[in-house]
């Protein structure tokens, strides 16, 4: 786990006993204190999955009960990476493309997209009759 952590660095701001900034290398990361390397993992991993602990019991609230109303009588909203995240998804979709190569796109796509969604009528309800 260490040394897979170790590669993966690119820059950190632990420093030496002169402190001085330590090297970003496999051989820094094993001189650090033990407790220090877990906490710095720990804080990878979550990095990694993108998902704290908090923000993951907002999304099951927010799957249980979408829409609903909380405890305290406030509206639940969903949560805007969540918004964010399925945006981004349906636009690969929709272009087939990666998420990298969707943000080097001019972010007039965005707008473009929105001015479309605005302009065009829903679709009509075929059970409902037109006169």
């Amino acid at each position: 786990m260490l040394k897979t952590y170790a590669d993966r660095l690119v820059e950190w701001n632990i420093e030496g006993d002169g402190g001085e900034i330590l090297p970003t290398t496999f051989e820094s990361v094993l001189s650090l204190d033990i407790d220090l390397n877990n906490k710095v993992i720990e804080a990878w991993v979550q990095a990694i999955n993108g998902v704290s602990a908090r923000f993951g019991r907002r999304l099951a609230r927010w799957r249980a009960v979408a829409g609903g109303v909380d405890s305290d009588g406030r509206p639940l909203r969903e949560p805007g990476e969540l918004i964010h995240a399925r945006t981004v998804l349906a636009l690969c979709e929709r272009f087939h493309c990666l998420p990298s190569q969707l943000y080097a796109e001019d972010p007039e796509l965005l707008r473009m997209l929105r001015i479309v969604d605005l302009g065009t009528p829903d679709e009509p309800d075929p059970e409902v009759s037109h006169v």
